[in-house]
This record gives structure tokens, C-alpha cells and sequence, in this order.
């Protein structure tokens, strides 16, 4: 049995009709990108807040706590990454990122 091809009616719509299967998992990969950073700069994070910022031990540990519950919710997409960004710079944390 011969497969029927496929027919689009223009290259707008092979455009629309590739973007809808491709962006689900551009989507997913940016997401995860951002998570597996977030948890890789995890150490240097802590070792930075105690050695430069003279966090004690148990000021770190409480310190990963709250860090991982915010992966975690990041991970369950309660929040994103823009809602940090969001959040910074309505409290006037300037941070200088460059993108």
C-alpha cells in the first residue's frame, strides 16, 4: 500500500506545521538546560557564600535547603527563570548578565 504524501498549502503552513512539533521541544531542552546549570553551579555557589561571604555552615545548609525547594519548583513549573529575574529587579538587585 502506497503512502498518501503530504500536502501543504504553502510554505507558511510547512513553517506553522514544523514550529508546532519543534518548539514543544525546544521548549523542554531550554528548560532543562536551566535546571541541570542551576544544579551543576550548585557547589561553587555554596563554597562562594562561605568563603566570600563568611556563611557559616549552618547558614549553607539552610541556605541548600530553600535553593533546592526553588528547583524543585522550577523542576514542577510553579516558577521560571523570569520570575527570578522579575523578582530581583523589583527588590533593585542589579545584576549584570549578559545574554
Amino acid at each position: 500500500m502506497k503512502e498518501k504524501p503530504i500536502v501543504f498549502k504553502s510554505k507558511k503552513d510547512l513553517n506553522k506545521r514544523i514550529n508546532m512539533h519543534i518548539e514543544p521541544k525546544l521548549k523542554e531542552l531550554r528548560e532543562q538546560t536551566i535546571k541541570d546549570t542551576a544544579t551543576s553551579l550548585y557547589y561553587m555557589i555554596i563554597m562562594i557564600l562561605i568563603d566570600k561571604f563568611y556563611f557559616t555552615p549552618e547558614q549553607a545548609e539552610k541556605f541548600c535547603v530553600e535553593y533546592m525547594k526553588q528547583l524543585e519548583c522550577l523542576d514542577d513549573n510553579y516558577v521560571t527563570m523570569q520570575d527570578f529575574e522579575d523578582w530581583c529587579k523589583s527588590n533593585n538587585i542589579k545584576l549584570e548578565v549578559e545574554r
